[in-house]
């Protein structure tokens, strides 16, 4: 008997198909009837396991009744009108299917369509010339449902007529996510979501001889997928279980790697004399381990492990208790992970999705729908998934189990991406919420959102003057300029996630100066102006992507019970310590409206939270807890710090200690001190050391500088020959990298400038940053001026691109008519290109609509050589063009050539330099065996670490509130502002306090300190400004 989901229908002939379907089907055959598929109802559909979704139309015509005049026009008696092709409708059906679980699942599984005529039997079918309508192996006939074999041999030879057609197998899991997505009730056979037959993993401990048959077992057990941690105390059992795992990875044709597996045995697995490790292996040999424990000890899956046990055998070896605890966290509560810098939290979060997938009761059976994980950049992203991915083929080589393939495909269907975009799929399942259809497009519109800012400032401007006619006289401030300041704050704000539309009036608290009503001017104009932008983007079915997490939280709010296609199980969350009030308040509403009990696993380090301009505040990790659903396991800490020499570490902790007792850095020595197991060749003062100054002489300033740059080039140079004399592997990039650390772009430029004098080229192109290249905002401003060939903003910038090279005199387009100058600038573009390809600029602009993008592109790129405006030196024109080359290949793979646009590139484009989005520029491969020197902000190195760290610029006040810095935020219902003007004019609200700024700014300085300080391999060096008198700096923390 098939498995019949829905009521037998009231209509004749669908009820005996049913009846039908139901008595001679099997049961493991699933049908469902009259469901809604775009608005109109399909009569069956079967989910056919190994075979494919069957749709069935069903006619209940009497062949006497019936006269087919063309395959739309059947003369149905008791009809009014001729009837259509039930094989069309059929087909409809079966489309709208297969785009359905396409969309859904990223699968194209067989989706096939029959007729069936249950009261006509197939001689009428044929004399009445029905033959015409459908093909016989796509009809069922009365005769087809009166058998068994009959039925099915009809439904086996429609599906073999099709079954070359490529697509996805309909296998049994599939069919369970179809099944939990169309019936509210499913639930899948305990089989279906079971654990493995293995434990994930065996901790054992065994202070005395271990027994070969134990070995034998302990052997078996690994190969079938357990991961074992083995700790002995005896040489001789050491000796013999290297060699029986030895011996097995060679018999099973597996090389065993540090931390990997490849098919083909070669040199074998490499054991060292108090320990080896391969993929999920570990085996310690320690001494006196009968002083730690006098007997055996079994952990499986870290049920019962004693902290203390775990901690002295860590203490003994290179064993790191930290992630076994994190890796083994119970799995019915959330779980905080506060993971220092350095410290291996991607390995500890790959390590427990492993656990989540492999432990042996209630398993996560479909990775793609039960875990998600947001991170915030895409190469988070992308390289959680490499990790993932190669865990899992490392599993597949180890038991041999399709399983763990399966979990490879799965990876690149689950939901790990950046927050923006994990919004925007759920976004898209919600279309009723939403007002959007799925397929709204992200973009933007600075054109229309300024026209809107023109015309709510000009009312406004209008109105004061009606009551006051010398308005427009007593403000000191040109319309433009409020205008643009207007704009900021709303982007300030939006960066920030605030929802603009409930600033409230009594929220804004009262302007402290009082020269510009610039509550007013929020309420009337960039209110309206922001909402009225919004409602024409969702007219035109697009978002802003600032929007998208705001949108989502809205959604959200208004649904009252779950989202039936969210059935996540486990959410992980990077970097949290960077999430602003509605991101957190975002993931508190994702886990209550989860079709599934969904538990957190968050990492993140408040010393390392240094995007307050974005929001984030060090409550975070408190917010989250108050508001989420189940409960909290005590937060995990890691401090073993894998990257930096532990005598540095030893330095660095005395200065992140004075600066935790003065309440600058969320620092206790308890919870957070960094240790490590790394020793490099440093000599011992040369690890942390400061160059005394007086820096009042800009020149001796630099010379210091370069002093100390070629003292490390120097230092590291002798690192290489000692390790090339000794046969020592060479080090890695990272490790002859010398980065100069700074604050901001400013310093970067200047030291850049004075290093090239004495010909040292300090790169700023490391690693993360291809999307804030200037070869990257090159070709946006084109793709914008293509796109908005009229708009004067975009035609000056794109004028001001290395693409021209031109610097026209703006101050003439002062009070122009918009029209006016858009028609002057694109004169100077006919002018331009006239010169140099012999074309008017709407001709360039009438070949992006008309040839293909990319040939356009190629064509501009070609003729107009921006790498030759960009610089003299040949190694940066060559860096640039080969980062043009490579953002090419990056937006070709994320789309298809053929689909392509000029919008589609600019949106691209908007979303990834917006929302900062972090991708390894290419390097060139010239260099890559030497030392590098390279100059960043801080900013721009988190997540990066280099062989020595260079700060010049110590001697900053940090305490002193910054010139000309524009702020807003709006946290605990109120809204503060700062807007200076370019005419000592400063506008504020009495929300605005400069002391909690001051003491902020000073705490978040601190927190930057500590980045720029762990980035460090092996050295750092400090520039000691003699003449400072700042009351706090980065030199004072680092002196005290």
């Amino acid at each position: 008997m098939a498995t019949m989901i829905d009521a037998k229908p009231e209509y004749r002939g669908e009820a005996k198909v049913w009846e039908c379907l139901e008595r001679f089907l099997p049961q493991s055959i699933v049908a469902y009837n009259n469901r809604e598929i775009n608005g109109r109802e399909y009569d069956f559909c079967l989910l056919i396991e190994d075979m494919g979704v069957l749709v069935i139309e069903v006619k209940g015509w009497l062949a006497d009744k019936l006269t087919v005049r063309g395959v739309d026009e059947i003369v149905v008696e008791g009809y009014e009108k001729p009837q259509r092709s039930p094989k069309k409708q059929a087909r409809a059906y079966r489309f709208a299917l297969l785009n359905r679980i396409a969309e859904e699942y990223s699968l194209s599984p067989c989706v096939f369509d029959m007729v069936c005529y249950p009261f006509i039997s197939a001689e009428e079918y044929r004399n009445t010339r029905l033959d015409t309508v459908s093909e016989e192996q796509f009809t069922i006939c009365r005769e087809d449902l009166e058998r068994a074999d009959a039925l099915l041999g009809k439904i086996r030879r429609a599906y073999d007529a099709l079954r070359y057609i490529p697509h996805d197998a309909l296998t049994a899991d599939l069919i369970v996510r179809l099944r939990q997505a169309w019936e509210p009730a499913y639930e899948p056979p305990v089989q279906e979501m079971a654990g493995t037959a293995h434990p994930y993993s065996i901790l054992s401990v065994h202070p005395n001889e271990v027994t070969q048959a134990e070995i034998e077992r302990m052997v078996a057990a690994y190969f079938a997928g357990t991961k074992h941690v083995v700790f002995l105390g005896d040489q001789e059992s050491y000796a013999r279980v290297a060699e029986v795992f030895r011996r097995a990875f060679a018999q099973r044709n597996i090389e065993p790697l540090a931390h990997g597996l490849q098919i083909g045995h070669r040199s074998g697995l490499v054991v060292g004399g108090r320990s080896f490790r391969s993929f999920h292996l570990e085996v310690y040999l320690i001494d006196h381990l009968d002083e730690i424990t006098a007997s055996a000890v079994f952990y499986e899956e870290g049920e019962g492990a004693e902290r203390l046990l775990l901690e002295r055998l860590s203490a003994s070896s290179d064993f790191n208790d930290q992630q076994y605890l994190v890796e083994h966290a119970p799995s019915d509560r959330n779980v905080l992970v506060a993971a220092g810098a350095g410290t291996g939290k991607t390995f500890s979060m790959v390590s427990r999705v492993a656990f989540l997938c492999s432990k042996k009761a209630d398993a996560v059976a479909h990775l793609e729908e039960e875990i998600a994980m947001v991170t915030f950049t895409n190469d988070a992203a992308n390289n959680m998934k490499s990790r993932l991915k190669q865990m899992f083929v490392n599993y597949f080589i180890l038991t041999n189990q399709p399983r763990y393939l399966k979990f490879v495909e799965d990876v690149d269907r689950a939901h790990i991406s950046t927050i923006h975009r994990f919004a925007l799929e759920i976004l898209r399942t919600a279309p009723l919420y939403t007002g959007l259809g799925t397929n709204f497009r992200i973009g933007s519109n600075e054109y229309l959102r300024g026209k809107l800012y023109d015309a709510y400032l000009g009312d406004f401007l209008a109105r004061a003057e009606q009551e006051n006619p010398n308005f427009m006289h007593e403000i000191p401030v040109p319309s433009y300029e409020l205008k643009r300041k207007l704009m900021t704050i709303a982007d300030r704000l939006l960066t920030k996630s605030v929802l603009l539309r409930e600033i409230k009036r009594a929220q804004m608290g009262v302007e402290v100066n009082g020269v510009l009503p610039f509550n007013d001017l929020i309420e009337q104009v960039m209110l309206p102006a922001e909402e009225a932008y919004a409602t024409s983007m969702h007219d035109a079915n697009e978002i802003d992507l600032m929007e998208c997490i705001i949108l989502l939280n809205q959604v959200l709010r208004q649904i009252s019970g779950t989202l039936a296609s969210l059935r996540l199980r486990y959410l992980f969350v990077d970097e949290f310590q960077d999430t602003d009030d509605v991101q957190i308040q975002t993931f508190q509403l994702l886990q209550k409206a989860m079709n599934a009990d969904c538990r957190f696993f968050v990492v993140g380090d408040l010393k390392q939270s240094i995007y307050r301009f974005r929001g984030a505040r060090l409550s975070a990790f408190d917010q989250l807890r108050k508001g989420s659903l189940f409960e909290w396991a005590d937060p995990y800490y890691l401090t073993i710090n894998y990257r930096t020499d532990h005598r540095l570490l030893d330095a660095f902790h005395a200065v992140f200690e004075g600066m935790g007792q003065t309440g600058c850095l969320p620092y206790e020595a308890k919870a957070d001190r960094l240790t490590g197991r790394v020793a490099v060749g440093t000599a011992g003062e040369e690890l942390f050391l400061s160059v005394p100054v007086h820096t009042k002489d800009e020149k001796h300033f630099f010379h210091a500088v370069i002093d100390v740059l070629r003292q490390q080039e120097a230092r590291i140079a002798g690192m290489m020959r000692a390790r090339e004399e000794k046969r020592l592997p060479p080090l890695g990039r990272a490790e002859r990298t010398i980065a100069v650390l700074v604050r901001t772009n400013w310093q970067a430029e200047r030291l850049i400038q004075a290093a090239k004098q004495d010909g040292i080229v300090l790169h700023t192109k490391s690693g993360g940053d291809l999307y804030q290249l200037e070869s990257t905002h090159d070709l946006y401003k084109l793709l914008l001026a293509l796109g908005n060939s009229s708009n004067p903003l975009h035609l000056i910038n794109f004028i001001e691109s290395n693409y021209t090279g031109l610097r026209p005199g703006y101050h003439v387009y002062r009070g122009m008519r918009t029209e006016d100058c858009a028609a002057d600038l694109q004169r100077i573009l006919d002018e331009f290109f006239g010169t140099h390809m012999n074309q008017t600029w709407q001709e360039i602009v009438s070949a992006a609509y008309t040839q293909p993008i990319l040939f356009v592109l190629r064509r501009l790129y070609e003729a107009l050589q921006p790498w030759k405006q960009y610089s003299r030196d040949a190694e940066e024109q060559h860096y640039y063009r080969v980062n043009y080359e490579y953002l090419m290949e990056c937006m070709i793979q994320s789309a298809n050539v053929d689909t392509l646009t000029l919008n589609r590139m600019t949106g691209y484009l908007k979303v990834h330099i917006m929302t900062n989005q972090k991708r390894a520029a290419r390097e060139s491969a010239a260099d890559d065996a030497g030392i590098r020197f390279v100059c960043a902000t801080v900013h721009k190195s988190k997540g990066l670490e280099y062989g020595a760290v260079i700060l010049p610029y110590t001697d900053e006040d940090i305490g002193r509130v910054r010139k000309m810095q524009l702020e807003a935020s709006y946290a605990d219902t109120k809204l503060s502002y700062i807007v200076p003007f370019g005419n000592d004019l400063t506008e504020k609200n009495s929300n605005y306090d400069k002391d909690v700024e001051v003491e902020e700014q000073i705490a978040e300085e601190s927190r930057m300190l500590y980045v720029a300080l762990t980035r460090a391999i092996h050295s750092c060096v400090w520039i000691q400004n003699l003449d400072s008198k700042a009351a706090v700096s980065w030199g004072s923390l680092m002196e005290e």
